[in-house]
């Protein structure tokens, strides 16, 4: 398994300073865009390891107000990607349930609100019918 480091970004003047608890190293960039390839290049270095090697995950502090917002959002984003997920089963279940009623693919567009391509992509993805 893949050794990975946790990097703390924090914002210091016109710099992002970028830490490394692990190694206890730090370094600097002045746009965090380049935080990865300075970070990798110092890890690799201080333990004489090929760059690639190694994971990398960046820790972007952010000022307090901003981190909650930001963990706001990603919850949010965790539980839209949940209520898709559930959209996605129950749209299945009405496309095979309206399909062995004898609706037609077009007929459960309309009924879906969707089109007769998109009808037809919900139908494929469900699982067949089980024969007892």
């Amino acid at each position: 398994m893949t050794e990975t480091y946790r990097i703390r970004a924090e914002r210091e003047g016109k710099f992002w300073l970028l830490r490394v608890p692990e190694l206890d190293v730090v370094t600097q960039v002045r746009r965090l865009t380049d935080a990865e390839e300075m970070v990798r290049d110092l890890i690799a270095v201080w333990l004489e390891v090929d760059p690639g090697s190694f994971g990398i995950e960046l820790d972007v502090s952010l000022p307090d107000d901003l981190a909650c917002r930001r963990e706001r959002a990603m919850r949010l984003r965790a539980q839209a990607e949940e209520l898709r997920s559930e959209s996605a089963e129950e749209l299945r279940a009405v496309a095979q349930g309206a399909r062995a009623a004898g609706l037609t693919v077009r007929e459960l567009a309309i009924a879906l609100g969707v089109s007769h391509q998109r009808a037809q992509q919900i139908l494929s993805e469900a699982p067949a019918r089980r024969t007892a």
